[in-house]
């Protein structure tokens, strides 16, 4: 079952999210950590990065970024926020494999904050060291295995914080390479990397402050912001290090020299490559477009997104209401082709400040032809949190400005490639309603007198320019009316003859429009797919895969060109309601949608049917 309905704490959000993703099909290939120093500064500012990538029914490969920034913060003493052993954040964790190590949740800690139980009673600290930055306990004898340790504690300043917002990207692939930018002429602020020794009318050698690879042929010399001709340095790629001819004026003393280069980054695992933490230039963890531009710089995108941002609160900060073990709420549904969920923070501090907040990445229902990258990403936001468009504008050292109608994501719906080729171009919502204008507000119009239901629709994605793409995946708009948050509805449908696509003589994987409901013995009810006017029989000339609704015809029984794949079925489902109240959100927008608020019906669940 794709559906998930659960919470976590805020501490450990962003970990049971990607576990989430994870469990349904989109893999963590790479990690790093943006640091604007040394990570065991207090001062130090973090971006954490978590990329996935998931390989769909459809046989498209998707890749998207999650982000979250944090550090920076100088507390005063009395303002540590402590992690009591009450707490579901309070466990001190067996190192696997060890009697005598244990593992706090949340690290770095503040030194000599821990108090350390066992089984309820304190522990002397002469009964044991402890590491702050690691976390790590070590017992000076070994635990028995029944024995239950608690902590608490006080995180340090550079341990990750309650995140109160993520940052979503897409892109075509990624290098594992960072392009260190230099103080010039187009760029204001360097890479600390690129800094080199100042000249004094005599030097000739400068050693580049990197211990990795430098990419041979990469490295740009600036003197005083002005390139040097490459002809006038050579660089020793062995001993990273620029060298000038004796035939070449030395630079003069107190010149600035900075170098601009590509250096390949270094990486542990194997199926998910760790970068662990690579330098880059200051950044304001609070600032969306500040952060990206941090996230960016580390590793070499190739047709980077401009950022989603999902907010979590209206707050810049949480009050003290909320602690790093409160429960954040989400649900969804989450599939290999498409990624559909809303989330809340707990809103007993404070509902007015929390945020039912929409997320939707991955792939839509085509109505036809596809688009080349059929790729959407969809999320809301507070206004102080969105990435805008610019023209011209960076994020690291790529561009992602691609047009006047670039989105975001935010404040429209944002497809990674259209079937004409250009990049996330800004998409509009389209579904059955009426002018909102005619209504007074105060209208029950849900459920309807005359038929006694509630008439919802599905939600298309549409371009001024390409008409109409593709819908929302198992999602349907439901008019916020008479309806309260988290209701259900149950939806009971015929699909009659429809168009699953036509044949090429070489493609035999088609897809419906919605998960068929299945009978008892675990076939599908009712379900009759015809080639070129001919009945297909399941389990013979093709099979289906409910969670994705993937028809897979087997060899020799694909349609051949030009034949037409049709699909008649029943399903019986269940759809979660949810109203997102994020204001910059292509659902609450009424430049995106034509009804706005416009509420989102998620799929929950398909239902057996008999009869």
């Amino acid at each position: 079952m794709s559906w998930f309905d659960g919470d976590a704490t805020f501490q450990l959000f962003p970990q049971e999210l990607e576990k989430q993703f994870n469990a349904h099909g989109w893999n963590t290939f790479i990690k790093y950590r943006a640091v604007t120093g040394n990570p065991r500064n207090t001062a130090t500012k973090f971006a954490d990065v978590r990329l996935f990538r998931s390989t769909g029914s459809d046989g498209q490969i998707r890749n998207f970024g999650m982000a979250f920034g944090y550090g920076g913060t100088v507390k005063q003493p009395g303002e540590m926020d402590f992690i009591s052993q009450n707490s579901v954040l309070g466990e001190a964790q067996r190192v696997q494999g060890s009697d005598t190590q244990l593992q706090v949740v949340v690290r770095p800690v503040e030194a000599d904050s821990e108090m350390l139980y066992k089984n309820g009673v304190f522990v002397q600290k002469t009964e044991y060291t402890f590491e702050p930055y690691s976390g790590v306990i070590k017992l000076n004898k070994a635990a028995l295995a029944s024995d239950q340790f608690t902590v608490s504690y006080a995180p340090a300043a550079n341990a990750p914080s309650l995140p109160k917002r993520l940052f979503f990207f897409t892109f075509d692939d990624v290098r594992s390479e960072k392009i260190v930018e230099a103080v010039n002429n187009g760029v204001r602020v360097g890479d600390p990397e690129s800094l080199l020794p100042d000249g004094d009318g005599t030097r000739r050698e400068f050693k580049i402050p990197a211990d990795t690879t430098i990419k041979a042929g990469s490295v740009r010399l600036y003197i005083n912001q002005v390139e040097v001709s490459p002809t006038d340095f050579t660089v020793d790629y062995d001993t990273n290090t620029i060298k000038i001819p004796t035939t070449v004026k030395a630079p003069d003393a107190g010149s600035e020299l900075h170098a601009s280069y590509i250096r390949v980054l270094a990486g542990t695992g194997t199926e998910m490559i760790n970068f662990g933490d690579v330098t880059t230039r200051n950044f304001d963890p609070d600032s969306g477009a500040s952060l990206m531009d941090a996230v960016y710089s580390c590793i070499y995108y190739i047709y980077p997104s401009l950022p989603t941002a999902l907010s979590f609160t209206s707050l810049d900060n949480y009050t003290r209401g909320w602690q790093r073990d409160s429960s954040i709420y989400y649900w969804g549904n989450f599939n290999k082709d498409r990624i559909v969920m809303f989330l809340r923070p707990d809103p007993t501090s404070g509902p007015e400040n929390t945020y039912f907040a929409p997320l939707y990445i991955g792939k839509m229902t085509t109505l036809g032809k596809s688009p080349r990258k059929n790729h959407v990403l969809i999320s809301g936001c507070r206004e102080k949190d969105e990435v805008k468009w610019k023209k011209d504008m960076k994020l690291g050292a790529t561009y992602v400005d691609y047009g006047l109608n670039t989105s975001n994501g935010n404040s429209s719906v944002q497809l990674q490639q259209s079937i004409g080729g250009t990049y996330y171009q800004q998409h509009y919502l389209a579904f059955i309603t009426h002018d909102k204008q005619v209504d007074a507000g105060e209208s029950r119009f849900n459920p309807s007198v005359y038929s006694g239901k509630y008439h919802i629709s599905p939600m298309y994605v549409v371009h001024p320019n390409d008409g109409f793409v593709g819908k929302l995946d198992e999602c349907y708009a439901v008019h916020p009316k008479n309806i309260s948050q988290l209701d259900e509805l149950e939806v009971v449908e015929t699909t009659d003859h429809e168009i699953l696509g036509t044949g090429d003589g070489k493609n035999k994987v088609f897809h419906l429009s919605h998960q068929p409901s299945l009978k008892d013995d675990g076939t599908p009810f009712n379900l009759v797919i015809k080639v070129n006017c001919v009945e297909a029989k399941f389990g013979t000339d093709y099979t289906l895969d409910l969670e994705t609704k993937q028809i897979t015809f087997l060899d020799g029984k694909g349609p051949k060109a030009d034949e037409e794949v049709l699909a008649t079925y029943e399903y019986k489902q269940i759809y979660r309601y949810t109203l997102a109240d994020t204001p910059v959100s292509p659902f609450t927008l009424a430049t995106i949608s034509p009804f706005a608020p416009i509420g989102l019906g998620i799929l929950k669940e398909t239902l057996v049917k008999n009869s």
